[in-house]
């Protein structure tokens, strides 16, 4: 986040990097708040909606450049890290829906949020901060139902592995679709 700040201009690695660092730095605050500090994820939850709400009301529109408005955007990307991950907990474990379940509606909900974007072109800005705070969600739930032993039981090891092969491949189809789009 320090890099991608500094050069003020994102480029794509860089900037998916510091997205990494910021989700990573996002789930230990979740647990922090929901499990260290015992607010639960209900409160966990609430407490990160009302930050990233006070980071949207305090950011200048005019979405600059400019070292202020790069500060609030990291600021959004990590109330929405941590958000999402106390929300994706709270849907798998506080509602009963299990992880299993969990996962499978909120990666419903982003093929949704991805079919607005691309094909009725509904508000970027909405769906861009939409899809960040799910995708915080589906990984918590997805990520928990790989690894533990009340979903696939893989082990946070093989469990991350998987789900970073599946991200660099994500990424590749991306930046290949992106360079065919534009040439």
């Amino acid at each position: 986040m320090v890099i991608e700040l500094r050069q003020m201009g994102p480029r794509e690695l860089r900037y998916w990097f510091a997205i990494a660092a910021t989700a990573t730095v996002g789930t230990t605050l979740a647990d922090l708040t929901s499990r260290t500090l015992k607010l639960g994820y209900a409160w966990s939850s609430a407490l990160m909606i009302g930050l990233f709400a006070a980071v949207f009301l305090t950011w200048h529109r005019g979405r600059s450049e400019s070292l202020g408005s790069q500060l609030h955007y990291w600021a959004a990307i990590l109330f929405a890290s941590v958000m999402g991950t106390t929300l994706g907990d709270f849907l798998s474990n506080a509602s009963g829906l299990g992880f299993g379940k969990s996962a499978a509606i909120l990666g419903g909900l982003l093929l949704v949020v991805l079919f607005l974007r691309t094909k009725i072109q509904t508000a970027q800005s909405l769906t861009y901060w939409t899809a960040i705070i799910l995708t915080s969600t589906f990984g918590a739930a997805s990520g928990d139902y790989l690894a533990k032993e009340d979903g696939v039981g893989l082990g946070a090891i093989k469990a991350t592995i998987y789900l970073g092969i599946g991200l660099i491949v994500i990424l590749g189809v991306a930046a290949a679709l992106r360079r065919k789009s534009t040439a």
